[in-house]
């Protein structure tokens, strides 16, 4: 079937409207992609998120916090727009928004990331439980585009979720760090790649990327690189 009976039986919906796109083959509506609140410079360093001072390199958070990862690459500022984008795409089985999150992602950053040497992509795991609720692994779904840009392999299975991390709202910052970092599980083919990108859907505290880093890391890894869809602002 071609794309363009394809569109037609299919419709593509938005990932901003949410409504099927004002151009069939188009990955978002012409008129919405304005609404989204890309991340532009000056930005932190390690995490990737905007700073408000062009002088400082890292922003507040990374300057107080040892982060295992080399940096952090962020698509969008996760305000109401890209909230209710990423919801959808994670938990309204939105999967297809996938496709222009990885292709806007790789317009601004995909120069970097070549350079950078990736020989790997790896998203952020979730427990099996969770996936077969979802249907998939929304970072695998975002993962799964910046690989095929970047012609490299991507592998799902160099990282696992064991067990099903607890209620992280009631837990400190040092307990939900040791309650992730216990819930995952490396491969020993992690220390075939000297470097991977670590791909996730959000970034808020950095406390996922950084276990799952040190975990790929301790497994033989050299460095990891991060990418994220949505991120918040310093605080």
């Amino acid at each position: 079937m071609g794309m363009k009976l394809l569109d037609l039986v299919f419709p593509r919906r938005c990932p901003v409207c949410h409504d099927p796109v004002d151009v069939p083959g188009c990955l978002i509506c012409r008129s919405c992609e304005g609404k989204l609140s890309f991340v532009s410079g000056p930005t932190c360093f390690k995490c990737g998120k905007e700073i408000t001072d062009a002088g400082r390199e890292l922003c507040r958070d990374c300057e107080r916090l040892a982060r295992p990862f080399s940096r952090s690459f962020a698509l969008l500022n996760y305000d109401d727009t890209a909230r209710s984008s990423i919801l959808r795409f994670k938990n309204g089985g939105r999967r297809e928004y996938a496709d222009y999150y990885a292709e806007k992602f790789m317009e601004l950053y995909g120069e970097a990331l070549r350079e950078a040497g990736i020989e790997a992509v790896v998203p952020v795991p979730i427990h099996a439980d969770r996936r077969y609720e979802r249907g998939y692994n929304q970072a695998a779904e975002f993962g799964r585009g910046l690989a095929r840009a970047l012609q490299i392999p991507m592998r799902e299975d160099l990282l696992s979720r064991v067990r099903m991390s607890g209620q992280q709202k009631s837990l400190s910052a040092a307990a939900r760090a040791r309650d992730i970092a216990s819930s995952l599980k490396a491969s020993d083919e992690a220390a075939l790649f000297r470097r991977i990108l670590l791909v996730d859907d959000v970034y808020t505290t950095g406390g996922t990327l950084s276990a799952c880093a040190r975990t790929l890391q301790k497994a033989g890894t050299r460095e990891i690189v991060c990418a994220v869809i949505g991120i918040g602002s310093e605080r």
